[in-house]
C-alpha cells in the first residue's frame, strides 16, 4: 500500500509540474484504493489454482428474465464501464444498458454499480421474476456473507438488497466469464465510448452477433 501511495503522489506531482493538472486527495485516494483492491484480488486468486473451464450461457426457465452484468475497470485512471443485458427463456434480448463512470474505487465498486443499474431497470420495465448473474465470485460471496456491510461499499450493498427484494426476491449468482461475453462486451464499449446511462431494447449489432452465437451453442 505504501508503494502505491508514493507512486500516486509522484504521478500527481509530475502531472502538476509538466501538465498543470493536479488531482485533489478526494480523487487520488479512490484510485489508490482501486489499485489495492485489484492487487489483493489478483494475489488471492494466484493462491488458488483453478482448472480451465468453458461454460455456455444457459437460458432462464420459462417465465423468468435473466440479467447478467459486467464491469471494465481501469486501475490507473479509475475510469469504469458497466454493462448489462436482459434475456428471456428463448435467449432473446429484451433490453440492456451500458454506462460510463468517470471514476470508481475498484472493480468491485463498479460491479455493484452495474448490479444497481440493472436491477433498477428490471423493476422499471417489469422484467420480473428476475435471475441475476455476474462473473465475480468474490463479490457474490461477499454479498451472501454480508462482509461488505461495514465497508465504504456497505450503503451500495444495502440499496442492492432492497432492490433485489423489490424484484421478487431475486438472487445474485456466479457465472463463468465465458458465459458472460455479452455483458463484458457492453462494459468494454461503455468504458471506451464514454456513454452516459444508455438503455436499449434492440441490442447493438456486435452484441446481437454474440447473442446469436450463444443461442447456437445451446
Amino acid at each position: 500500500m505504501l508503494l502505491m501511495i508514493i507512486w500516486a503522489t509522484w504521478r500527481n506531482r509530475n502531472a502538476k509540474v509538466w501538465d498543470g493538472d493536479v488531482k485533489l486527495a478526494s480523487k487520488v485516494v479512490p484510485i489508490i484504493l482501486g489499485w489495492w483492491e485489484e492487487y489483493r484480488a489478483v494475489h488471492a486468486l494466484a493462491k488458488v489454482p483453478r482448472p480451465v473451464t468453458h461454460e455456455l450461457w444457459k437460458k432462464p426457465p420459462v417465465g423468468l428474465v435473466k440479467l447478467y452484468v459486467d464491469v471494465a475497470f481501469d486501475n490507473v485512471t479509475g475510469c469504469t464501464g458497466v454493462g448489462g443485458i436482459f434475456r428471456d427463456s428463448r435467449g432473446s434480448c429484451v433490453g440492456g444498458f451500458r454506462h460510463y463512470v468517470s471514476i470508481s474505487n475498484s472493480a468491485r465498486h463498479g460491479e455493484l454499480l452495474a448490479l444497481l443499474y440493472g436491477v433498477k431497470l428490471a423493476i422499471a420495465h417489469h422484467f420480473v421474476p428476475l435471475m441475476v448473474e455476474i462473473d465475480c465470485q468474490d463479490l457474490v460471496t461477499a454479498i451472501e456473507s454480508s462482509s461488505l456491510n461495514w465497508t465504504e461499499l456497505g450503503f451500495l450493498v444495502h440499496d442492492l438488497e432492497e432492490l433485489l427484494k423489490a424484484a421478487s426476491n431475486a438472487q445474485v449468482c456466479y457465472v463463468h466469464r465465458s458465459a458472460n461475453r455479452v455483458a463484458h462486451t457492453l462494459a468494454q464499449k461503455a468504458k471506451h465510448g464514454s456513454f452516459s446511462l444508455n438503455s436499449f431494447i434492440v441490442s447493438p449489432p456486435r452484441v446481437e452477433e454474440l447473442i446469436i452465437l450463444e443461442c447456437n451453442d445451446i
